[in-house]
């Protein structure tokens, strides 16, 4: 009982120490970024292109947002670090979609310019970050008329995370319309993979024209439905 006070005082005076050195810390850096080219440097890191493409979201600036990513992931600086490659990848795609979403017309050269270095992209090509870029250019490619391009993306997607779900549902998808693909099983894996497919599946307009292939899917899914049990993943596409 005698120590207590002190210890108590002396983790007091700890505390307050490491919360000035943070300060101390964060002013410097603060200051650092501001020397000529050190922002520039910063950049180009990957925290730095991380922090600074969201900045530039944030201000309405998605295309040069877009177009500093490019040039990172066109450099030799992050192809050597694959998992962070695909990572400022899955960034670029997210910014072009939102900015297209938004109501801006799609971003063709920069579109253009990530199929690009898609085609000769890092290993590792597995994970959830490199199934994202796929879908992403897969759907590019369909609306720009590739509808090659398009499932050759939606396969590679399926290759890269076979957990998540949704590429196989986009090769379901494509196979409404694409008379050499069999859409039931890539429906079915999606189920077995997240049941909330189901909902997306039966309320899609085009999955409703064909109510044959609706009818198919809910068959073979109830023809397992007393054996298995459905994962709910999370991811979102």
């Amino acid at each position: 009982m005698v120590h207590r006070p002190k210890l108590q005082a002396t983790e007091i005076k700890r505390r307050t120490a490491k919360k000035r050195f943070l300060i101390v810390t964060v002013k410097f850096a603060s200051r650092l970024l501001k020397l000529p080219g050190m922002s520039r440097l910063f950049n180009h890191t990957f925290l730095g292109a991380t922090e600074y493409t969201f900045r530039l979201s944030k201000q309405h600036q998605a295309p040069k947002a877009i177009l500093h990513l490019l040039a990172l992931l066109s450099s030799s600086k992050f192809r050597n670090k694959g998992t962070r490659w695909w990572a400022l990848m899955r960034q670029a795609i997210t910014l072009a979609q939102d900015y297209q979403i938004s109501g801006h017309l799609l971003l063709e050269d920069e579109v253009a310019q990530i199929r690009n270095l898609l085609l000769d992209a890092p290993e590792p090509r597995k994970g959830y970050d490199v199934a994202y870029c796929f879908v992403g250019a897969a759907l590019w490619a369909f609306q720009l008329g590739d509808t090659k391009g398009a499932l050759d993306y939606a396969r590679q997607a399926i290759r890269a995370d076979q957990e998540w779900g949704y590429p196989d549902y986009l090769m379901g998808w494509f196979g409404l319309l694409e008379k050499d693909i069999d859409p039931v099983p890539y429906f079915v894996k999606a189920l077995t993979y997240n049941w909330s497919f189901f909902h997306r599946i039966m309320r899609d307009p085009v999955c409703r024209q064909h109510p044959e292939i609706l009818k198919e899917v809910r068959q073979r899914m109830l023809l397992t439905s007393e054996s298995s049990t459905y994962p709910t993943k999370t991811k979102q596409p």
